[in-house]
Parts: structure tokens; sequence; C-alpha cells
């Protein structure tokens, strides 16, 4: 975060305003041009010749010069309920993500993840600003979903955008061309 800070030429964008895969590709091309636009990493063959997996482990060099946002298209920003209700949603804010990931269970992550994403709701003609919402306020909302109209809150944020690299290589032990996609922040600077 405060590398990112720090390069910034402009003082009035705050890195924990910003969209967490935002953030996340900044550092990651911020990496590309302070260190090497390359990274060799080690993958393990999965295929599977004469019924066995190969696991011939590999090397891959990862060209993070070409990093992308990774966006499911499919999904729009505003989730219709039915009726003239739904829920129009935003990217959680990096400050929220740091917060969701290194303090809440994994059962609890999906409700904060839907929570920091919901922007308004929306019911006939009227709408409510989330900021308005307390997180009880939320919690009595959702509670009042049904099974489905959660579903498609939880798919949302389970296809929140990520960056993304993408490699092709051939295994030397059984020559099966592997297309790696990588999209693991942590792992690349392990």
């Amino acid at each position: 975060k405060q590398i990112i800070g720090d390069c910034l030429v402009d003082n009035d964008v705050k890195v924990d305003d910003l969209p967490f895969f935002d953030v996340d590709y900044l550092f990651v091309a911020l990496r590309a041009k302070s260190v090497s636009e390359t990274i060799e990493m080690n993958f393990v063959c999965n295929n599977v010749v004469n019924e066995q997996k190969c696991g011939h482990i590999f090397p891959v060099v990862l060209d993070i010069a070409n990093v992308e946002i990774a966006k499911d298209e499919k999904l729009k920003d505003k989730i219709d309920f039915g009726n003239s209700t739904g829920v129009k949603m935003k990217y959680p804010k990096y400050s929220d993500m740091k917060r969701i990931f290194s303090d809440e269970s994994d059962v609890d992550r999906i409700l904060r993840l839907v929570y920091n994403s919901v922007d308004y709701i929306y019911q006939k003609e009227t709408v409510f600003n989330m900021r308005d919402y307390s997180k009880e306020d939320f919690d009595k909302w959702i509670e009042g979903l049904t099974k489905a109209q959660f579903d498609k809150l939880e798919e949302w944020v389970l296809n929140l955008p990520s960056f993304s690299v993408s490699a092709k290589q051939n295994c030397v032990k059984c020559g099966f061309e592997h297309n790696v996609k990588y999209k693991d922040f942590e792992s690349f600077f392990l």
C-alpha cells in the first residue's frame, strides 16, 4: 500500500479507496518495472498418461508486464430480484478487502463481501443507500432474502475481478501443452 501510494503522481488518490484488484494490478505492474518483467515459477504437470498423472515439475516463465484484469462480463452490477426490487453492486475498496480477509472467518467472509459490495437497494421508485444502513439493518435485510436472491449476490462477490497472467508451456516429460493462468497474488512474492 505504501509503495503504491509513494509511486502515485496524483496525491488526491487514496490507495485504501481504490478497488482491491486495481491495487493488486498496480503492485504487480510496479514490480514488473522495478525488478523484472518476468517471474519463473514451478508447476506440476497433471496430464494423465497411461492412466497415471505425469507429475513432472516444470518451470514456467510468467510475463507480468502483460498482467490484465480478468472480469466476468456476464455479471452485471445491477441485480434484479423481480417485482421492481434489487440491488446495485460496487467493487469493495482495498481497505475493506484487507480487513475482511484478515479478520473474518470463511463463513462470515461472504456476508462481509456482500455488505461491502452493495451500493444501494432499490424497491420500485425508492432507493436505500448502503451508507444509511447499519450492519444490523443490513443483516435483517439479508435474512429476508430468498435463497435464490442471496445466491445472486454470492455469485457476484465470488466472481469479483482479479489480475491474471497467462503463459503456455509444454511439459518436457510428456509433451503436454499447458495453458497456465495465474491469479494467486500472494504466491508471486514468496
